[in-house]
């Protein structure tokens, strides 16, 4: 296309008489040619640094997205990694609060029947401290009118006391031994 451009323009030129006459050897043809290929190297140049330039400059927007998609991805892994962390503690702690519940409500239980023994023996307490329920004379009056009676009987229930709490703390029982600890603590020393 410039060389038929070039082309006509040179013949055109070419006619002109005393433009050839002064070019001499030149002439006007080659002249107007040579600046044509110069030109259209020139051209040439500069489009194939236009396209150089811009597939460059489209190549490191490129390059430039995926690092940063790069870095994003290796972010979210990370934040991914934590969370999965999290999960696997949380999950672990639901496992030991489900444990945990069962543990409680057993406890709890057990407190209930402790709680209901201990009423029933401190009931069979009360009713052997306060004998005017039962027609007796009260410990105070006891007390004060023989008081090696009730010193007896205390002392023989302090001996008792702490032979249960032996039984209880793993001694063992004689064989003729009959003892029963279930108004102290509520439940056989057995």
């Amino acid at each position: 296309m410039f060389g038929k451009l070039l082309g006509g323009l040179g013949g055109l030129l070419g006619r002109l008489p005393l433009i050839n006459k002064v070019l001499g050897i030149f002439g006007l043809k080659n002249l107007v040619l040579l600046g044509g290929l110069v030109g259209s190297f020139s051209v040439a140049y500069l489009s194939f640094k236009n396209v150089t330039n811009t597939i460059y400059k489209e190549h490191r927007r490129v390059y430039d997205k995926i690092s940063n998609l790069e870095t994003e991805v290796a972010e979210k892994d990370i934040e991914n990694q934590k969370l999965n962390k999290k999960i696997n503690s949380l999950k672990t702690q639901m496992v030991v609060l489900s444990m945990g519940f069962e543990q409680v409500a057993e406890a709890l239980n057990e407190i209930i029947k402790n709680e209901r023994e201990s009423r029933e023996s401190i009931k069979k307490l009360e009713d052997r401290l306060y004998r005017e329920k039962e027609g007796k004379k009260s410990l105070e009056e006891l007390a004060e009118k023989k008081p090696k009676m009730v010193e007896k009987i205390f002392n023989d229930e302090m001996k008792r006391l702490k032979r249960c709490i032996e039984l209880f703390t793993g001694s063992k029982r004689g064989e003729d031994e009959k003892i029963n600890c279930t108004d102290i603590f509520g439940k056989s020393a057995d």
